[in-house]
């Protein structure tokens, strides 16, 4: 269902975030983003938590057991990540373009690294109590993030996050500026 606006200077109908009105060239302003939150944005956003939760746990525990040798750079680097997965929370949850493309991103490096980490943990043999945990909670980190991937790839998500060209409908992943405020067609160049 797409959103026609009204241009005000000469009442030609439009599609929501085209710009200027191609009649008459005045600004039109593109409609507020939707008030209900698509299914797979909300399942994106349970996920990224459970994963978020499950680093915080993983972090404490590590913390605790005393599997942080090195506390200023192990635990800075928990803390950068921590605060990247909750910045990235909050914006799929306010439905920022930059949070979309960094949820991607993020959760396509992580399957990567998380399922690495998991191989080498089983190769070298749970050899304490402590592998039997730190195993099953690298494994919840990891399956969310596929969910996460796709879930944001929906076509649902991609509008929510105004991802598709108003002019010629196509959807886009690339960004106009660098926080993403604004989206630009690969197609036909306009952006929005």
């Amino acid at each position: 269902h797409d959103t026609m606006r009204k241009c005000a200077a000469c009442a030609e109908t439009i599609p929501d975030g085209t710009g200027p009105c191609p009649e008459c060239g005045e600004p039109v302003v593109p409609a507020v983003r939707p008030a209900v939150r698509p299914a797979s944005v909300t399942v994106a956003a349970l996920f990224v938590g459970l994963s978020l939760g499950a680093h915080i746990v993983m972090a404490a525990l590590a913390f605790a057991w005393g599997r942080m040798t090195n506390l200023p750079a192990q635990g800075g680097r928990a803390i950068v990540q921590i605060g990247r997965g909750g910045f990235i929370l909050y914006g799929l949850l306010m439905g920022h373009r930059l949070a979309w493309q960094w949820g991607r991103i993020a959760t396509a490096i992580g399957f990567v690294v998380f399922s690495l980490l998991i191989s080498v943990q089983i190769g070298r043999g749970l050899q304490d109590p402590g592998d039997l945990v730190i195993v099953p909670l690298l494994a919840l980190q990891t399956v969310p993030l596929v969910i996460v991937f796709f879930a944001l790839g929906a076509r649902k998500a991609r509008e929510f996050f105004r991802l598709r060209c108003p002019r010629c409908r196509q959807f886009t992943s690339q960004a106009a500026d660098f926080f993403f405020r604004q989206a630009k067609c690969g197609s036909c160049k306009t952006a929005w």
